[in-house]
């Protein structure tokens, strides 16, 4: 784990007119961490997600990308310095290639004119190299040519996240990349984000608390918009705000 987080958030608060949906969060993410965030529906991890890859504007608070203020930052802008992320929903272009798919979001965030994303793949070598890497990355080479659209679910997954990859990030936000995926998925995708981190920090939202705790090497937990504790998950497990608020109320259900 690097010392200087590649993301640091401080007093980061979202207001929908009397809601407060996020308050006063304080978070850091490193590279070599995978930083996970839980919390039951409505405790503000989706609108926090948000606001760090600029979708939603922040009411108060700041957000820092390697030491320089992005919080007023459009997310094309932010997504140009370094911050990627996925959805919940599948967001690839099923009707393309793997390698299509890949090589599109390479173009788009490499083309300071938007108008050539349509320039032939020939012309740009520099976005099919950055598209193959990803795609040797997230353990897609061999289904290159294929469909995106005729991927199992847990491989359009893989996708989206070699998507991510071939925009160059720094900061991967990921937002519940396991959802819907069956044991075997869960554990090639388990293994993609543990190499991951090597070379990024991850930021991951995810409601399979078993995954969360393999893969975690820190844990923020959200209630009501607000953390109530962060720590490794050895803390997390043990902490009894936490098995209160949270993983308390999963046992019994």
């Amino acid at each position: 784990m690097s010392d200087a987080p590649q993301l640091s958030v401080r007093g980061l608060t979202r207001r929908f007119g009397g809601l407060v949906a996020v308050n006063e969060v304080n978070l850091d993410l490193h590279q070599g961490e995978v930083h996970a965030v839980i919390g039951t529906n409505g405790a503000g991890k989706s609108t926090l997600i948000n606001m760090l890859s600029g979708e939603i504007a922040v009411s108060s608070g700041s957000i820092a990308l390697e030491g320089h203020d992005v919080t007023r930052m459009p997310q094309p802008l932010r997504a140009k310095a370094g911050i990627g992320r996925s959805y919940q929903r599948t967001t690839i272009f099923p009707e393309f290639t793997v390698l299509e798919n890949c090589r599109l979001t390479a173009q788009a965030q490499a083309q300071p004119r938007p108008w050539r994303i349509w320039e032939s793949a020939q012309h740009c070598a520099a976005s099919m190299e950055r598209a193959q890497s990803a795609l040797v990355r997230a353990g897609l080479a061999q289904h290159a040519e294929r469909i995106a659209g005729s991927l199992s679910h847990g491989a359009k997954r893989q996708l989206e996240v070699a998507m991510c990859l071939a925009t160059a990030p720094r900061v991967l936000l990921l937002d519940e990349p396991l959802a819907g995926m069956g044991a075997e998925e869960t554990e090639r995708m388990l293994v993609l984000l543990q190499e991951l981190k090597q070379a990024h920090a991850v930021l991951l939202v995810e409601h399979d608390m078993d995954a969360v705790f393999r893969i975690a090497d820190r844990i923020t937990v959200m209630v009501n918009g607000s953390v109530v504790a962060t720590g490794t998950p050895d803390q997390i497990r043990t902490d009894p705000v936490v098995r209160t608020a949270y993983l308390g109320e999963e046992e019994h259900a």
